[in-house]
């Protein structure tokens, strides 16, 4: 069985969860396109924009782990610095408004129509209350998918260089369930995963 330093080992993590979480991201994006084809537009597109901003997120918002020394947080040298600007107002759109509720969040240049956050429709059968929504700029989500497709591309490059490295000398039986193994005491690269335990 192969081995690898500890830190390759937790980078490939890093890299493949985030991987599928940005590709959660991606999946918002492409419903974002088609949210007028629901009966309740508003609903929907913060459904949409919430699912964007929190799984595109969620990589580089992991804490650190107190008992093993380290995290799955990527670092943001993944992203490219033309980038980078887009890529912070993200991770701020979700802290301040759809993972977080701040009222400063309707600060930001990136939204077109920044709305009330509390709605109030009077009628004679009492009164409704709705949450606004916010909706980027049509340039805005160019930015966003432009921004996700280089973070993609960036992380898909480095776990596929640390893949190269490890096939070299992998070799694992085929037919049988492995994980990553992330014990700093022991450098083998997988472990078998007994599925049967989880059950």
């Amino acid at each position: 069985m192969s081995t690898a330093p500890l830190k390759e080992r937790v980078d490939l993590v890093k890299y493949k969860t985030a991987e599928m979480q940005l590709s959660y991201a991606s999946a918002s994006l492409a419903f974002a396109d088609r949210v007028d084809e629901f009966q309740d537009t508003m609903f929907f597109r913060e459904i949409v924009w919430t699912s964007f901003f929190v799984n595109y997120s969620k990589p580089f918002k992991q804490s650190r782990d107190r008992n093993l020394g380290f995290g799955m947080r990527l670092p943001e040298d993944v992203v490219p610095p033309e980038h980078l600007d887009t890529h912070r107002n993200i991770l701020t759109m979700r802290d301040k408004h759809f993972a977080h509720t701040d009222l400063d969040f309707r600060s930001s240049p990136f939204i077109a129509e920044p709305e009330e956050l509390l709605m109030v429709l009077p009628t004679k059968a009492g009164m409704f209350f709705g949450i606004s929504s916010l909706s980027p700029a049509d340039s805005t989500i160019v930015n966003y998918k432009a921004t996700l497709n280089a973070v993609i591309d960036s992380i898909a490059t480095r776990s596929a260089q640390i893949i190269e490295r490890w096939s070299r000398n992998l070799s694992v039986s085929s037919d049988s369930w492995w994980t990553i193994n992330l014990s700093p005491e022991d450098d083998t690269i997988l472990r078998p995963l007994d599925l049967n335990s989880k059950a």
